[in-house]
């Protein structure tokens, strides 16, 4: 890193302690060292639609490295079936071929978070008998001997980004932030904590991820949302900033929204990056049409094999089953509130 930018981060890290420390978050007596990374990443303004008609091989090399990252890190929650998918094909990417004499459950067993996140790798059960279903790294073979000898490269970086594509959260911004747990009968008297959770910011939308469980929690449209920012008050330090969400649920024929307090440090960014988006995106006809609020169709290889993250988390089963999950404040038509979180009071 060159001299004047090394300078420059120093700065930046100099003005942000003393903001902490003078809200009495930290009480540090001098500058820690810390040093600065960068990172070559995808232009989270850049259009997916465009993305898909890359063909130059050393950006899809680049796309595929990021997305990679992105699902083994569980930042890209899928089903278990479709890990398996993407962990063939990395093993296909990365190994060549399949060859039985050396690509054995033995060889992928000690290596396996290599190819798949951390929650692909636990051991399923079956109810109906008494051994387990195959392991990961089982899964992971099967997958991997299935691809044929002759499949190209191209096509290979081509599927897994396919299936990538086709997660709504595919392109975000990732921020950290927490929200308050549900918490009904003799848990209201007990202190329990937040929820952690990962908010990815896209040209689609709001997706709020489960940072423990590495699942979606709640997805969010930009036009069915309206959102506010509230900073840090002198007043409360221990109080972090946070970003209010507004929201509809999708099908529902009520005409009840939906608050959600998303505590974060990150949260002025938030915003800013919300407001960029709504922005532009208000500039462009889609804005009023119903593509704005549907899943990006995906040009798909010719081949069976689809990915079924996407159907899950559109299906109303699953959304209702997260709601449940989350704390949160319910409005009537009139925008008084019927129903409070935990920490949402009203003053009459």
């Amino acid at each position: 890193m060159k001299s004047e930018q090394r300078e420059e981060w120093e700065k930046a890290m100099s003005s942000e302690i003393e903001t902490m420390h003078n809200r009495g978050v930290w009480h540090l007596e001098k500058l820690p060292e810390d040093e600065p990374e960068l990172y070559l990443r995808r232009n989270v303004f850049y259009d997916k639609q465009d993305e898909m008609r890359i063909c130059d091989m050393k950006i899809l090399e680049l796309l595929y490295e990021e997305a990679k990252y992105n699902i083994l890190k569980g930042r890209y929650p899928c089903d278990i079936q479709d890990c398996d998918v993407l962990a063939g094909i990395q093993a296909r990417l990365e190994l060549g071929p399949f060859n039985p004499q050396t690509h054995t459950a033995e060889f992928f067993r000690s290596k396996i978070t290599d190819y798949l996140p951390e929650y692909a790798c636990k051991n399923r059960w079956s109810f109906l008998s008494v051994s387990a279903k195959p392991g990961p790294e089982h899964r992971l073979l099967d997958r991997y001997r299935n691809i044929p000898t002759n499949t190209v490269r191209y096509k290979l970086l081509r599927k897994y980004l396919e299936f990538c594509w086709a997660l709504p959260y595919y392109g975000s911004a990732f921020f950290h932030g927490q929200i308050e747990k549900p918490a009904k009968g003799l848990a209201l008297l007990l202190d329990h904590h937040d929820k952690k959770v990962l908010i990815g910011i896209n040209r689609e939308g709001v997706h709020i991820i489960d940072a423990a469980d590495h699942c979606l929690l709640l997805s969010m449209k930009f036009r069915n949302l309206s959102w506010d920012y509230a900073s840090f008050k002198q007043e409360n330090p221990d109080c972090l900033p946070c970003l209010f969400i507004q929201f509809k649920i999708p099908g529902q024929r009520g005409r009840d929204s939906k608050l959600m307090q998303i505590f974060s440090h990150q949260a002025n960014m938030m915003d800013k990056l919300i407001s960029k988006f709504v922005e532009e995106l208000k500039q462009r006809p889609s804005w009023c049409e119903d593509q704005v609020d549907n899943f990006i169709s995906i040009p798909h290889e010719d081949d069976d094999v689809f990915p079924i993250t996407t159907k899950r988390l559109s299906s109303e089963a699953y959304l209702e089953e997260k709601l449940k999950r989350l704390s949160l404040t319910t409005f009537n038509e009139s925008g008084k509130p019927v129903q409070a979180s935990r920490s949402w009071s009203f003053k009459k």
